[in-house]
């Protein structure tokens, strides 16, 4: 194994795995690496607030009792020499959620202060951690759920202001199941039967809602693909909302495959523009179809873009067969110039929805992208306060299966707990960090 792979190997080893069981002083950068007008570090571990004491200048030295206040100060190497002007608002054992000490730091936002910074606590026997860290501390002190503790592993990778929404609804699931598990400890206690109807249904209801749920946090493969001269640049244009593909009148312009994010109805998409399928006429042009072709493969959903005003050329049905094992759709274009019946016969052929548009206005936009959403997520109209994790989705399949088959109520509030993980649970935490490692490869 080479060392570049290696290296790449025990990195994704270490974000598969949580951070051990761990009290030492650490330094994590809280807010994204870049220029910017101001960063903060948060320090935390058992001994944090005197390890940071050598470091100040100030008129009070940030100390446990003054939790919740914000100090102006200076912050200093161990000879002496100002790093930076800082702010630091500390927090005691009881106050912050780690169960050890804690101090805000706030600090300009440049690439070469966050590094000046960095450096000196490192120095002073702060270890550099990842974010991550604080969270694993905060759910084995048993102040942190793992369904609040999988949003803030995922809220920073949020594309779309849709996937945000979904993330930040967690309040209302978590919520939602604690006061299930709740009333199910106090129907099981009182010996009544009456409670298991209802957890069922819920249970029934988010497991359905938990697949559209992390859809919505993928990033999709959308491939534009069909014949030549079919206005497949102009629609991409069209879905990214700018021009960032060549349009060019005559057919074949588009070459190569154009990969560009895109968000369609707050779902985060990664949008293909291929080179048109004809038949070859030099071997640039067979490259760009074989791309397009490989491309087909490996998307999530092809957009089968043809002029919907003409019958479609032998030869052009027979360039399309490939694209029928792949999830698609049939987008008859040219709508401003009518539709012909051979086109539309052409779904039946290739078994796909068809949606009617023009490119060259946005006509039919709006219904193309609401069936793009079906087509991704199985739904249409997905509302966030559900699921949205592999590791949910087993926990309320757990649970649907234990209500179903009868188990007593110890084990099926065994399920809700380890759905909302509010107790320190080792094996659902490393459940966490190994989807969330795989999800973000």
């Amino acid at each position: 194994m080479g060392l570049p792979q290696a290296v790449e190997t025990a990195e994704l080893k270490r974000r598969v795995e949580p951070p051990p069981p761990s009290s030492d002083p650490i330094c994590v950068q809280a807010t994204a690496p870049g220029a910017a007008a101001i960063a903060t570090f948060v320090l935390d571990g058992k001994g944090a607030l005197a390890a940071f004491t050598p470091l100040w200048k100030g008129q009070q030295a940030p100390e446990a009792s003054q939790a919740g206040r914000l100090l102006h100060g200076q912050l200093v190497d161990a000879g002496g020499k100002l790093v930076d002007e800082v702010v630091a608002a500390p927090l005691g054992e009881k106050e912050s959620e780690t169960g050890f000490e804690q101090l805000e730091l706030s600090c300009h936002g440049g690439l070469g202060t966050c590094a000046a910074v960095r450096e000196t606590l490192v120095a002073a026997g702060f270890r550099h951690a990842p974010a991550h860290e604080l969270s694993a501390r905060a759910h084995r002190a048993g102040k942190l759920g793992l369904i609040e503790l999988e949003t803030r592993l995922r809220l920073p990778a949020a594309a779309t202001p849709r996937q945000a929404e979904l993330l930040l609804a967690r309040g209302e699931f978590q919520a939602r199941w604690e006061r299930l598990g709740m009333e199910a400890s106090l129907g099981m206690r009182r010996r009544e039967i009456d409670w298991r109807e209802p957890l069922h249904a819920a249970a029934l209801l988010d497991y359905e809602r938990s697949e559209p749920g992390r859809k919505l946090l993928a990033t999709h493969r959308v491939l534009l693909a069909g014949p030549v001269n079919a206005g497949k640049s102009t629609l991409s244009n069209r879905l990214l909302g700018a021009e960032a593909s060549l349009v060019g009148d005559e057919p074949g312009t588009t070459r190569d495959r154009l990969e560009r994010p895109a968000a369609t109805r707050g779902l985060a998409l990664n949008l293909i523009d291929a080179a048109g399928l004809r038949a070859p006429s030099e071997d640039l042009e067979r490259e760009g179809q074989r791309r397009a072709l490989e491309a087909a493969a490996e998307a999530d959903l092809v957009l089968i873009v043809i002029d919907g005003s003409r019958a479609p050329a032998e030869a052009e049905c027979a360039a399309l067969e490939p694209l029928a094992a792949r999830p698609r759709l049939l987008v008859l274009n040219k709508l401003d110039l009518g539709t012909h019946a051979e086109a539309e016969g052409l779904a039946f052929a290739l078994g796909a929805e068809t949606c009617r548009v023009c490119a060259r206005d946005g006509r039919g936009l709006d219904e193309l992208e609401l069936a793009i959403e079906r087509a991704l997520l199985g739904v249409e109209g997905f509302e966030a306060g559900g699921p949205f994790t592999p590791r949910q989705a087993r926990a309320l399949e757990a649970l649907k299966w234990g209500l179903e088959q009868g188990l007593d109520g110890v084990e099926l509030i065994g399920h809700i707990r380890n759905l909302v993980g509010t107790r320190p649970n080792e094996e659902e935490l490393a459940a966490v960090f190994r989807e969330w490692a795989r999800n973000d490869a």
